[in-house]
C-alpha cells in the first residue's frame, strides 16, 4: 500500500540563469506590493530568503538563530537543536557578515530575524515569499534555497561530506564519521566558494 502513495522526491531549485531576477526581487521586496507600509517586515523576509541560500540553513534553523549563538569576531554562527538533535555552526561569509552587520544595527530583541514583536521569531513569511514569486516569475520555497546551495556546492565540485556536514546531514560514511572531524575552518573556503559563486550569478 505505501507504494501506491510514495512521495516523490521534490527537486525544485533557482536555476544560475535565475538569481539574477530572484535577487533584484528579493532586494526590491520593501517596494513591492503594500510593503512600503511594512518596511521593517519586508526587509527581516528580504534578509531571511538571502541568509538561507547562501547557508543552506532548513527553515526552521534559520528563523530560530538567536543573538548570542552569532560571533561576528571570529565569523561563525552555531545553530542550537536542529532536526537531528546537534548544534550546527558554519563559517559567516563575506556577504553574510555583511547582512548580519546591518541587522544588528537595526535589532533590539533576541532573534536574528524577528518578527513585528522584536522578542519572537519571524513566522512563515509566505506572503511575502508569494510577492518575490510574482514579480520574479519565479516559483520557489525557503527549501528550495536550501537545496539550490546543495545543488551549486556540487557543481563547484565540493567534496559530498564537505557538502553533508555544510548541510547537516548524518555522515555514515565510518572513517568520516568516527576519525574524521572537519574543523569549522574547513568548511570556510567551501562556503566563501560558494557565495562568490551566488554573487557574481546575481550581478
Amino acid at each position: 500500500n505505501k507504494a501506491w502513495y510514495r512521495e516523490k522526491t521534490r527537486t525544485n531549485v533557482i536555476h544560475v540563469n535565475d538569481l539574477k531576477n530572484w535577487f533584484k526581487a528579493v532586494t526590491n521586496l520593501s517596494n513591492l506590493g503594500n510593503n512600503q507600509t511594512r518596511i521593517n517586515s519586508s526587509s527581516t523576509v528580504s534578509d531571511l530568503l538571502i541568509f538561507v541560500l547562501f547557508t543552506g540553513l532548513r527553515q526552521s534553523e534559520a528563523l530560530s538563530l538567536i543573538w548570542k549563538d552569532v560571533d561576528l569576531n571570529n565569523e561563525i554562527f552555531t545553530v542550537r537543536d536542529t532536526k537531528n538533535h546537534t548544534d550546527h555552526t558554519l563559517p559567516i561569509t563575506k556577504t553574510i557578515k555583511e547582512l548580519l552587520m546591518n541587522r544588528k544595527l537595526k535589532s533590539s530583541g533576541d532573534y536574528v530575524f524577528s518578527g513585528n514583536n522584536p522578542k519572537q521569531a519571524l513566522v512563515n513569511p509566505y506572503k511575502q515569499i508569494k510577492v518575490v514569486r510574482d514579480e520574479s516569475g519565479i516559483h520557489f520555497t525557503l527549501h528550495d534555497l536550501r537545496r539550490t546551495f546543495a545543488t551549486i556546492a556540487d557543481l563547484l565540485d565540493i567534496q559530498h561530506h564537505i557538502i553533508k556536514r555544510l548541510m547537516n546531514h548524518s555522515n555514515n560514511d565510518v572513517t568520516i564519521k568516527h576519525y574524521v572531524q572537519p574543523t569549522i575552518e574547513r568548511l570556510r573556503m567551501p562556503m566563501e566558494k560558494i557565495d562568490a559563486f551566488i554573487v557574481k550569478q546575481s550581478q
